[in-house]
């Protein structure tokens, strides 16, 4: 810069400005992998943060610190249920602002398969029986047992026992029985 006037020209001043660095951008949605209870969070990177925050509450101050990492996989979830997690990109000087990733799980559509043991070790009170879950579906299996009643069609608000989770053989002992009133749920 310099100036002028009649008598001549001053002598030039050089001016210089510093940009002052600030947060990153927040970083957008890429595309997420789901399955029935996994869902892979993807977001693009941003180009002057120097690391990602990632949360399953709009809440930066309990996030987790991905550091360079854009992705963050999630299991245990419930299938054909909607999710929205929250990251934001970071850098020197700050945070962006917040980032909403929305994915819903893959829809649930098999339901558990399980068979069901005859009857044994009778007695006019008791019996034994069980079975065995040969696959749990797309959710895990949390209960299994044996249902019965003094009426035919027991269901689960029937008098039930509880023989464990997940898949397997299982042995009910049924107790408090009527003579001549049996009527196992064997479906």
């Amino acid at each position: 810069m310099w100036s002028y006037n009649d008598c001549g020209a001053s002598n030039p001043l050089t001016l210089s400005q510093t940009i002052s660095p600030s947060a990153p951008e927040a970083p957008s949605s890429a595309i997420h992998t789901a399955t029935k209870t996994t869902i892979v969070w993807n977001w693009n990177p941003v180009p002057d943060a120097t690391g990602y925050a990632w949360n399953t509450t709009n809440d930066l101050v309990g996030s987790t610190d991905m550091g360079i990492l854009t992705t963050k996989s999630e299991t245990g979830l419930t299938c054909g249920t909607a999710y929205a997690r929250y990251v934001w990109a970071y850098n020197g000087c700050g945070y962006s602002i917040i980032a909403t990733l929305n994915q819903s799980t893959s829809s649930c559509s098999a339901y558990p398969t399980v068979t069901t043991s005859a009857a044994s070790a009778i007695t006019q009170l008791t019996a034994t029986s069980g079975g065995e879950v040969t696959s749990e579906g797309d959710s895990p299996v949390i209960a299994r047992g044996v249902c019965w009643s003094t009426s035919p069609g027991p269901t689960l608000g029937s008098i039930r026992t509880t023989d464990g989770s997940g898949s397997g053989p299982f042995t009910s002992n049924i107790t408090g029985l009527m003579t001549y009133t049996l009527s196992l749920l064997t479906d």
